[in-house]
């Protein structure tokens, strides 16, 4: 179940942070940013009404952006959004069990430029199943979207979950997991199916050298 804090506390503390600390611009933790929609825009109009004059970015999910809560965040000194993109293939994100779809993110980030909101896209790369194929219709999108910046990441699982039952099934670990080389950017982590290691390593840096040109 979410919990929510109350929204006077939230403008008590930003209140706490900008005078004693002289900060002015926020980053909203929170997963899914607008999950309970009265609940965010009564927070945005209050940030109005005050007149905090703040700035402030946030994480979400693509299906909580339409038109009318893009104007009000806004408003309320929104300047970013992040989105967890993960893959422009169809086939992979059925596969990871995504739920979203590639056409609504596609229209999340139109609704964002015009807006003027920035779009922080997030890509995984190395999923169960994934083909070079995959991988091509994932860069094609990044520059279909053409966020404001975008990071390359490497999918990796947690201890006990599916995603890692599926990757242990595929041969991708065997034994014991040393679980400190777990992180999202270890290139020994990524696999793509049909390759050696070493072609693997070439793709990721490849990959890496595309976001880094992305953006310059």
């Amino acid at each position: 179940k979410t919990r929510l804090i109350d929204t006077e506390i939230t403008i008590k503390e930003i209140r706490i942070l900008m005078n004693d600390f002289n900060v002015h611009h926020f980053f909203i933790c929170d997963d899914t940013f607008g999950q309970s929609r009265e609940h965010t825009v009564r927070l945005l109009n209050r940030i109005i009404d005050e007149k905090l004059n703040i700035t402030w970015s946030y994480q979400t999910h693509d299906e909580q952006i339409d038109d009318d809560f893009a104007k009000l965040m806004k408003k309320a000194g929104c300047t970013q959004a992040s989105i967890g993109v993960e893959t422009g293939s169809p086939k992979v994100r059925k596969i990871i069990k995504k739920g979203n779809t590639v056409e609504s993110i596609r229209n999340a980030a139109k609704i964002l430029k015009k807006n003027k909101i920035e779009l922080a896209a997030f890509f995984m790369f190395g999923f169960p199943g994934e083909t070079l194929e995959d991988i091509e219709l994932s860069v094609q999108f990044l520059k279909e979207i053409q966020p404001y910046t975008a990071h390359c990441n490497i999918a990796t699982p947690d201890p006990k979950t599916e995603l890692l039952d599926i990757m242990r099934a595929n041969n991708r670990f065997t034994g014991n997991i040393d679980w400190i080389t777990f992180f999202h950017q270890n290139p020994d982590l990524f696999l793509v199916e049909g390759l050696s290691k070493e072609e693997s390593t070439k793709v990721i840096s490849e990959l890496q050298t595309v976001f880094d040109d992305f953006n310059k």
